[in-house]
């Protein structure tokens, strides 16, 4: 996918707080349509909040969601790549335990077992692709959701 040069540098360019619309208008129809598939499945989720906040390189400007419970980490971080949009769920290993293989499709499953843990959480990253898989990683995010209401430090 090739983006004109506003998109990119908005998304690089730490001193300038890019919009919503910076960050994706540049996307084609059927990835924009997944991004917001994404976008609205997580701010649909009780207590969650989306905010773009630059995370320095290699994330820049991101789109964080939050739960009000746990304010310090996110739910899921969406990351607006010019070249590959990216979803990243931190997954705590309560919940990488309690999740059921067989549920999973492998692409979603193969990310999570090799997913590099830091701090006691499975940091999966996946590559927004289509829209089964959005639904797959937006089910894969209320049981994350799940368990924050059971304890706000999962």
């Amino acid at each position: 996918m090739r983006l004109g040069a506003v998109g990119k540098s908005r998304w690089e360019d730490r001193f300038r707080t890019p919009t919503e619309s910076d960050l994706l208008s540049a996307y084609p129809k059927p990835l924009s349509e997944w991004i917001e598939a994404v976008r609205t499945g997580l701010t649909e989720l009780s207590g969650v909040r989306e905010s773009i906040v630059w995370q320095g390189v290699p994330w820049r400007w991101t789109f964080i969601y939050r739960h009000e419970a746990d304010s310090q980490r996110g739910l899921a971080y969406l990351i607006p790549q010019p070249e590959k949009p990216l979803l990243a769920i931190p997954l705590p290993a309560e919940v990488v335990a309690a999740l059921q293989p067989r549920k999973l499709s492998r692409s979603i499953r193969d990310v999570i077992v090799h997913a590099p843990s830091v701090a006691g959480l499975r940091w999966a990253t996946w590559e927004i692709q289509s829209e089964s898989q959005v639904e797959e990683l937006l089910s894969l995010v209320t049981a994350r959701h799940a368990a924050i209401g059971e304890d706000a430090n999962v």
